[in-house]
């Protein structure tokens, strides 16, 4: 899920001075993110600085904010969230600083636009070293753990961080939105979809629409969208979805069941965040 918010007011980043403080989003802890007066990071060696455009807030922020174990720990785990961070790790800024060596890496130049990936690998573990970086066994984020996120004014990019530029003409709520529209296109591709498949996507907000457009793009046999909410089903048909299923209200697993001989789904791609999507996923398969 994602909502976005432009922070600023576009003008050229290099018309006037850097200023020493910026206010900035800061979690203390669980039901406590504050508004705070914080200086403006200072970019060291193959880093960026980048004003922030615009900024998401992500389903999983929502989550940290309201103390998920995932984030907070419990009796089976340790806290991966850090406080004294800076959350916000769907975002889009302007570079405004940098030195040459940061800019020629990433063939940039002061006033281009970029967007990060949410993950800042290690680039050392084991996954990092076979390609799968997005698996990285430290697993720093923005705005989670080991570097502040973009819910501030500005934004420090890291020497070990992902970039992509944006265009200057991509309005910054749109332009945010590139970190959850490639969560789904991961799990689209992952899927491996072939033309014959029968496709299931759970869930009709920010992230499942995102992966109904990207499955159409894969042409299988038809695409099953599931929600509780008709209005969010038409947006499912609207981007894509052969049929969609109210789950409040119709039998989704009978009604697969019945559209494949017997056998089920193909693919079952979980974009609803609910632990009941699993069992039922696991009940419409093949």
């Amino acid at each position: 899920m994602s909502t976005t918010t432009d922070t600023t007011t576009p003008t050229d980043p290099t018309a006037s001075e850097i200023p020493a403080t910026m206010r900035a989003v800061v979690v203390h802890g669980p039901g406590d993110y504050r508004l705070e007066t914080r200086p403006v990071p200072t970019p060291g060696p193959g880093e960026l600085l980048l004003r922030t455009d615009a900024v998401g807030i992500c389903a999983s922020d929502l989550k940290c904010y309201h103390g998920a174990a995932k984030f907070w720990g419990d009796q089976n785990r340790p806290a991966w969230a850090e406080t004294n961070r800076i959350p916000g790790h769907e975002f889009v800024g302007t570079v405004i600083a940098g030195d040459d060596t940061a800019l020629a890496k990433r063939k940039l130049a002061l006033g281009d636009r970029i967007a990060c990936e949410q993950i800042v690998p290690c680039w050392e573990c084991r996954y990092c070293l076979e390609g799968a970086y997005w698996m990285c066994a430290v697993h720093d984020m923005f705005g989670f753990k080991g570097y502040d996120g973009a819910m501030a004014e500005y934004v420090l990019v890291p020497a070990k961080a992902l970039t992509h530029p944006v265009s200057a003409d991509l309005p910054g709520q749109v332009a945010a939105f590139a970190e959850p529209l490639s969560c789904a296109f991961h799990a689209v591709e992952r899927a491996d979809i072939k033309f014959g498949d029968t496709v299931v996507i759970a869930g009709a907000g920010p992230i499942g629409l995102s992966a109904i457009a990207g499955a159409r793009q894969k042409n299988p046999l038809r695409i099953i969208a599931l929600d509780v909410l008709d209005t969010k089903l038409d947006l499912a048909k609207a981007v894509g979805a052969d049929l969609t299923i109210n789950i409040a209200t119709h039998d989704a697993v009978q009604i697969i069941k019945d559209l494949t001989d017997g056998y089920g789904a193909d693919v079952y791609i979980e974009a609803t965040g609910h632990p009941s999507a699993v069992p039922q996923g696991l009940n419409l398969l093949r």
